[in-house]
């Protein structure tokens, strides 16, 4: 009633007019508590986000800092009626971050639940603590814990089990939502929810098979309820890996498959860029640049940000057989992408448009890579976002064997290396052992290998004591001389215990387990797994360092070929990886280097072709297990370029002065200027002469091997 009034008739005519007032008022308050929430733009919300101080980017979020995430959260709306969203992408690109965002916009404005699945538990709760908890403590409409003053935003903190608060495992919202996480490793976490909003991270890490399917169609699953209601809505994000075996390449295959045109700063044309499209100097500073094909302006890295300001997502998924040109106007663009309205849609993030890749450290990263074919993997994998086609092919022992070198034998030692290796396989009857040689270009020194039979059960007992003998003696060097390995690496897969129990009394030693898988790095150290006899952890115990051997043997086999196929040396020298092969290295030791080869093999849990390294029907693989454990101990030692703790040319120098040391005079400089030739039947090296300026003991070598 309004002040003044004393009762109702004192209204008088306007009585009649006051209460239709407040009927109309009651109607507009009824309808809106019935009208749904306003649309959610996860784009929109946001640039309200936080990122803390230690992030890349701290701050509030910024559209203008990567243009081309704006779309990928307008898709994710979930008013928007796509209902799969694939992202194959290079690493440090931004996606990871439109899937962190989106969550958090789901937490701050609906009660849904929301699911994010990674590769493992553990990589799922560490992405939570180092990356999404950071945001929601950042950003004020999230964070539990306010500054003095504020109101706490709508996350629940992170308080004990019996109060209802956020878990490691699952995030609660005020408004009722959740996110709960999860490892594709792990069925359980994957089993008995109900979710709306999925978001799978680092497909093609997962496995193919988890002990109950594959896990991709059990998170799928999750949305069954919500997909029934057209409300549900999945988010797939990875690096791609391999070449007809990516999750992340056959999802986006389905979609609208949309890639990033850039605009061109001079005549406004929009170009799908690819790397191959660049130009740039052979030899570092490379000054990378694209052309326009339009109107032939050249733009650099200093463009960048603003041809990303104009580019466009573009569909690129053929309609009636035909697909948008390379180079097209802003009104053909947005011609092809329509009205946007597609049930699957992709977006492919890749390095020459990442705003985070400057071209040129890509320029520098793909000279680096060169050669190299693991190093190869990692460059289109994580730096232009590409799935990498495997083209090792193992040759045929025969041609091994036609590239032995005459100038040193099995067991006698060789001019050229100054690091050595020895690795050993343990097997119930014995332990085979493969000493090597390297130098800094990696060339590699086949010294000394055998099968040491005995029992290993027992350290210090059987093959053990013969085992001790060869670590004891060292590796060999030419006139009977020896030099004490930098490294042993044991495989401990067979008889652990005695393995661990020989590499604690070993100070250069590692025991080491191989792990399959071509995203493997090539040595890594897990936590120590050695308890005491309570069952308690050891305060000092031994830790088991991994070996990704499908990598390792990629490069092997790699260099195998280039040596079988080398006739002669060009004018830059000796191959990177070069492999020196005594003249009396026989059949069974190469059948066993060549024993394996890369195998395809259809997953029928995920229909995608999987590479796989198999072993010859009837062939021994000892010894090519042990050229891969040592291969990675050369990588831990940081004798190799881009490996832990690099090596500088001081480093080197000081390991070839140990060796000089040893050697005698004349030996010292033979060491210091030797050449090196591959022994070649059908065209062989003439014999250098008096007058050419060679040592006298190079001379004498090369007139005894002619006689």
């Amino acid at each position: 009633m309004p002040d003044g009034y004393n009762g109702w008739e004192e209204f008088g005519e306007d009585a009649d007019r006051y209460f239709r007032l407040n009927a109309l008022r009651l109607q507009e308050a009824y309808l809106a508590a019935l009208a749904p929430p306003p649309p959610l733009n996860p784009a929109v919300w946001a640039e309200q986000a936080r990122f803390p101080e230690g992030s890349p980017a701290p701050g509030k979020f910024k559209h203008s800092t990567a243009p081309y995430l704006k779309r990928i959260l307008e898709v994710l709306s979930p008013d928007h009626p796509c209902e799969e969203i694939w992202i194959p992408k290079c690493a440090q690109s931004g996606g990871t971050v439109v899937g962190d965002l989106w969550l958090a916009s789901i937490l701050a404005s609906m009660n849904a639940p929301c699911m994010a699945v990674h590769p493992t538990v553990s990589q799922a709760k560490e992405w939570a603590d180092s990356k999404f908890w950071p945001l929601i403590e950042a950003t004020p409409a999230l964070t539990p814990y306010p500054d003095e003053g504020e109101e706490p935003g709508v996350i629940v903190p992170r308080i004990n089990k019996a109060t209802g608060g956020s878990k490691a495992d699952k995030i609660r919202s005020t408004l009722g939502g959740t996110l709960l996480l999860a490892g594709a490793e792990s069925p359980k976490t994957l089993r008995s929810h109900t979710i709306r909003f999925l978001v799978e991270d680092d497909l093609d890490s997962w496995v193919a098979n988890n002990g109950e399917g594959d896990p991709a169609t059990q998170a799928d699953m999750r949305l069954t309820t919500y997909e029934a209601l057209a409300l549900s809505k999945a988010l797939k994000i990875s690096t791609p890996i391999l070449l007809g075996g990516s999750r992340s390449m056959k999802g986006y295959a389905r979609s609208s498959m949309e890639r990033f045109y850039l605009g061109c700063l001079q005549c406004g044309m929009l170009t799908d860029f690819v790397w191959e499209d660049v130009q740039k100097g052979d030899v570092a500073p490379f000054r990378p640049f694209f052309v326009c094909p339009a109107c032939g302006m050249p733009h650099d890295d200093s463009h960048k940000r603003k041809m990303l300001a104009l580019g466009l997502w573009v569909p690129t998924r053929p309609v009636n057989g035909k697909s948008p040109a390379k180079t097209i106007s802003r009104e053909e663009a947005l011609e092809w992408a329509g009205d946007g309205l597609h049930r699957v849609v992709g977006f492919h993030i890749t390095g020459e448009i990442s705003r985070f890749r400057r071209w040129e450290t890509i320029a520098q990263k793909e000279a680096d890579a060169a050669g190299d074919q693991h190093t190869e993997m990692v460059f289109v994998n994580t730096v232009l976002g590409r799935p990498y086609e495997i083209k090792t092919k193992t040759p045929g022992w025969e041609a091994l064997s036609a590239r032995r070198c005459e100038d040193f034998q099995r067991g006698e030692g060789a001019y050229g290396p100054s690091v050595f290796v020895l690795s050993a396989d343990v097997q119930g009857y014995g332990i085979w052992y493969l000493g090597k040689g390297y130098n800094a270009n990696e060339e590699a020194w086949y010294l000394e290998w055998d099968l040491l039979p005995g029992e290993t059960a027992v350290m210090g007992e059987g093959a053990w004591k013969a085992f001790d003998k060869i670590v004891e003696r060292g590796a060999p060097l030419p006139g009977g001389k020896r030099i004490p390995y930098d490294l042993e690496v044991v495989d401990s897969n067979y008889n652990t215990d005695a393995v661990k129990a020989w590499v604690r009394r070993r100070p250069k030693a590692l025991a080491v387990n191989g792990d399959a898988g071509w995203n493997r790095d090539i040595i890594t150290h897990t936590h120590q797994s050695d308890v005491s006899k309570s069952g308690k952890k050891r305060k000092l115990g031994l830790r088991v360092w991994h070996v990704g051997t499908y990598p390792v043997k990629s490069i092997l086999v790699s260099r195998y070929g280039k040596t079988a196929a080398s006739s002669d040396f060009d004018e830059d020298g000796v191959p990177r990886g070069y492999c020196w092969w005594p003249i009396n290295a026989d059949e069974p030791f190469f059948r066993q280097l060549t024993s394996e080869y890369v195998h395809d093999e259809r997953v029928k849990s995920t229909n995608l072709t999987r590479k796989i390294w198999k072993k010859k029907a009837s062939e021994e693989n000892h010894l090519f297990d042990c050229d891969v454990y040592n291969f990675a101990g050369l990588h831990h030692l940081g004798a190799r370029a881009g490996s832990r703790g690099s090596w500088t040319e001081e480093d080197w120098e000081e390991a070839d002065a140990r060796v000089r040391a040893i050697l005698e005079p004349d030996q010292a400089d033979l060491f210091d200027r030797q050449v090196r030739r591959i022994d070649d039947q059908s065209d062989p090296v003439p014999t250098p002469e008096e007058g050419s300026g060679l040592p006298s003991a190079l001379l004498r070598m090369a007139h005894q091997n002619r006689d």
